[in-house]
């Protein structure tokens, strides 16, 4: 999983900067990325954009995991987890620890 977000996590960013800073259309922008492997992309982003993909955070690199608690059940989980997480805060920092 940490490497399909990883795969995913490259291409947003270089569909993104193409479009906010290239001014490119998205669909210009998924043209150009279409069939590109991850050394592409780098190469894009280094020689084309001028960042260097590794000294972005490991938040965007790497991404983000939410771990929703098994007792969690409600058609808006999202809501569901973030009250849970304000209210138990504690609990949570000790599970991240153990990951």
């Amino acid at each position: 999983r940490q490497a399909d977000c990883h795969i995913n996590n490259l291409y947003s960013t270089c569909f993104w900067k193409l479009v906010q800073e290239r001014g490119f259309s998205p669909v210009q922008a998924g043209e150009r990325l279409k069939g590109t492997m991850a050394t592409d992309k780098y190469e894009l982003l280094f020689k084309e954009l001028n960042i260097n993909y590794n000294t972005l955070s490991e938040l965007y690199r790497k991404g983000t995991v939410i771990i929703r608690p098994k007792d969690t059940e409600t058609k808006d989980s999202a809501d569901a987890i973030s009250n849970s997480y304000r209210t138990n805060k504690s609990a949570y920092t000790k599970e991240d620890k153990k990951l």
